[in-house]
C-alpha cells in the first residue's frame, strides 16, 4: 500500500485496486479502515508489530498468542479472525470468553475499529447476544464459556478464545472437535484456524505451549524463549505459539511498563510483563535451561555415575552423568524414563546404557533407598532382585532431600552441571519440579516446605549423583578409582576358581551379603562396585 500524503489529521493512500483513487484514514478516527473514493474498495489500516506479524504469517492450524499486559495480543487475534471471516464465505467462527460482557467490552470494540461495515449484513452486541453476520455468509458468534454444550451442535471453521487461561480446557477440546465445517476447505486447501489468546498463566495453556512445534518470542525475550525448544518433548505439528513482552509494544503510554513493574513482585513481573513461563511457580531449579548443551561423544577416560529410581506406575528412571577430569563439570548424557516396566526390562535398559562404558570408569550404580524394602509379593527387595536375577549390584543412595537439593544447587551455581539437549525428560522434570504454593500449603498443612512428590524421578537421580561426587573433586585424588583398571587386569590373569572366590569375598565385604549363585548362573553379567567384569571364561 503506497502512502501518497499525510496531513495533521489523516493518512492518504493510493488505491491498489483501481490505481487512480485515494483512501483516507483519519489518524484519531474511530475506524482504522477507509474506502477508495473512485472504486469503493476497502482498506484496513492495520500495521502489525514484528511479533504480531510472525503470528499472522503462521499457517498453523492452532495458534497460541500469549502476551504481557498491553502487548496488543487481542488486537492481533481479532485481525486474524477478520481476515479469516472475509476469506471464508459461509464459514462460522465462534468466540469464547468467560462472560459475554468480557467479549462486548474487550473484543467487539476492536472488531468495530477494523472490520469495514460495508461487509457487514448484521451486527448484534447486546447483553444476551453477540453476533456478526457478513454479506459473504460468514457468521461470527460470541459465547460465554460456562458450558461446552453450547458448541456441540455446531460445525465451525474457526474459533477464538479470549483470556484462554481462565476458560475451561473442555471448551478448547470441544472447539478442536468442531473444526469440520466444509466451508473451511477452499479449492482443496484447509482454512481452519483456532486461536488461544491470553495473558501468561500456569495451567493447561502452559502445558499446551510446550507441545508447540514452533515457539516465537518478541524482541526483548527472544533469547529466553529460544530455550523453550528444550522443553518440548512431543511437538504437535499443528500448533505454533507466539509470546510477547509488554516492553515490545512502542505504543504504550510512556512509563506504563515501569509503573506496572513497580506494583509487582519480580516473579510476577517476569510472568505478567515479560511473559516468561518456562518454569513452574516455585521451581526448585529455576535456571536449569541455562545449563542445556548440545550432545557430544563422552571421552572414554571420563568417570561415569549412574543413579536409578525404580517405579512401576510411576516412571522407572535412570540417569547417567560423566565428569570431566579437567574441569570437574558433570555432563548428564543419558536417561531412561518409562512407566509400567518390570525389573527385567529395566535391567535390559541398564545393560544397553552401560555397554560402551570403559572398564573401571563406571562408579557403583546408585539406587533409591526404597529399593531395599521387601516386596509384599516377592520375598526379596528390589535391590536383591536386580543383584541375584540380573547381576547388577547397586549401592543405596544418600536420600537426604534438603541436603541433596542444596548440593545440586551449589554445583549449578558453580557451573559444574550440564545437561545434554537430548535429555528431554530430565529437562522437563527440572522445569516442573517445584515447591508447593502458599495456596496449596493452606489447603494441605502436611505439605510443609519440601518439594511436591511429583515430577521428581529423574530429579532424585540427579540428586543422588551430585551427592556422591566429592565437593572438591579436582583437588581430591582417589586412588581406588584409578586402581580398578589394574584390578581387572590382574583378575583376568587368575584361574577361574580363584577369580570366583575373590569376587564372592569382595561382594560380601562391600555389602555384607552372601552371594550364592554361581558364575555360570549369572552368565557373565556380573558387576562389582558398578564395574562390568570382563574376564575370560
Amino acid at each position: 500500500m503506497t502512502q501518497e500524503a499525510e496531513t495533521d489529521n489523516a493518512l492518504i493512500f493510493k488505491c491498489p485496486v483501481c490505481g487512480s483513487g485515494h483512501i483516507t484514514i483519519e489518524k484519531d478516527g474511530k475506524h482504522q479502515y477507509g474506502y477508495c473514493d473512485a472504486c469503493g474498495a476497502a482498506y484496513i489500516h492495520y500495521v502489525p508489530l514484528p511479533h504480531q506479524l510472525e503470528f499472522h504469517k503462521s499457517r498453523a492450524k492452532i495458534k497460541i498468542m500469549l502476551g504481557g499486559m498491553g502487548s496488543a495480543k487481542s488486537r492481533a487475534g481479532v485481525n486474524e479472525i477478520i481476515d479469516h471471516a472475509l476469506s471464508v464465505p459461509n464459514g462460522k467462527t465462534v468466540m469464547f470468553a468467560q462472560t459475554l460482557k468480557q467479549l462486548s467490552k474487550a473484543i467487539m470494540p476492536i472488531f468495530d475499529e477494523y472490520l469495514p461495515r460495508k461487509f457487514v449484513e448484521k451486527w448484534t452486541d447486546t447483553k444476551q447476544d453477540i453476533e456478526i453476520i457478513l454479506k459473504n455468509g460468514h457468521t461470527i458468534l460470541g459465547l460465554a464459556s460456562d458450558d461446552e454444550e453450547k458448541i456441540r451442535s455446531m460445525d465451525i471453521t474457526a474459533f477464538y478464545i479470549e483470556e484462554a487461561s481462565g476458560v475451561d480446557p473442555k471448551i478448547y477440546k470441544e472447539c478442536i472437535r468442531r473444526l469440520r465445517n466444509k466451508a473451511g476447505i477452499i479449492n482443496g486447501v484447509s482454512h481452519y484456524v483456532g486461536l488461544l489468546v491470553s495473558n501468561p498463566s500456569h495451567g493447561y495453556l502452559r502445558d499446551l505451549l510446550f507441545t508447540a512445534s514452533k515457539i516465537y518470542g518478541s524482541a526483548s525475550i527472544q533469547n529466553t524463549v529460544a530455550m523453550y525448544k528444550d522443553r518440548v518433548k512431543r511437538p504437535n505439528p499443528e500448533i505454533e505459539a507466539f509470546l510477547s513482552s509488554s516492553r515490545d509494544n512502542p505504543y504504550l503510554p510512556p512509563g506504563f511498563v515501569e509503573t506496572v513493574e513497580r506494583s509487582l513482585t519480580p516473579e510476577e513481573a517476569r510472568l505478567y510483563i515479560d511473559c516468561i513461563i518456562e518454569y513452574a511457580v516455585g521451581a526448585v531449579y529455576p535456571n536449569i535451561l541455562n545449563m542445556v548443551e548440545d550432545d557430544f561423544d563422552i571421552p572414554k577416560n571420563w568417570e561415569v555415575y549412574l543413579a536409578h529410581d525404580p517405579g512401576i506406575n510411576d516412571p522407572a528412571a535412570i540417569l547417567m552423568g560423566a565428569i570431566d577430569p579437567e574441569t570437574g563439570i558433570v555432563h548428564f548424557f543419558r536417561e531412561y524414563y518409562q512407566k509400567n516396566k518390570v525389573a527385567s526390562q529395566v535391567a535390559s535398559a541398564f545393560y544397553d546404557m552401560t555397554k560402551d562404558i570403559a572398564p573401571g570408569m563406571l562408579h557403583t550404580p546408585l539406587v533409591d533407598p526404597s529399593a531395599n524394602k521387601r516386596s509384599q509379593i516377592v520375598p526379596r527387595t528390589y535391590k536383591q532382585q536386580m543383584q541375584i536375577e540380573h547381576g547388577i549390584v547397586f549401592k543405596l543412595a544418600n536420600n537426604a532431600l534438603e541436603d541433596g537439593i542444596q548440593k545440586v544447587k551449589n554445583m549449578m551455581y558453580n557451573g559444574k552441571v550440564r545437561f545434554f539437549r537430548s535429555l528431554t525428560n530430565t529437562i522437563w522434570e527440572g522445569c516442573e519440579y517445584r515447591y508447593p504454593t502458599e495456596e496449596e500449603r493452606n489447603k494441605n498443612k502436611n505439605l510443609g516446605e519440601k518439594p511436591l512428590d511429583k515430577n521428581n524421578h529423574l530429579m532424585d537421580c540427579l540428586r543422588y549423583i551430585c551427592q556422591d561426587i566429592p565437593y572438591d573433586y579436582l583437588n581430591m585424588k582417589h586412588t581406588s578409582y584409578a586402581s580398578y583398571a589394574d584390578f581387572f587386569k590382574t583378575m583376568n590373569q587368575k584361574p577361574k576358581e580363584q577369580r570366583e572366590n575373590t569376587m564372592r569375598n569382595l561382594l560380601k565385604d562391600m555389602y555384607q551379603e552372601s552371594v550364592e549363585e554361581t558364575a555360570k548362573e549369572r552368565r557373565g553379567k556380573r558387576h562389582s562396585g558398578g564395574y562390568r567384569l570382563c574376564w575370560k571364561s
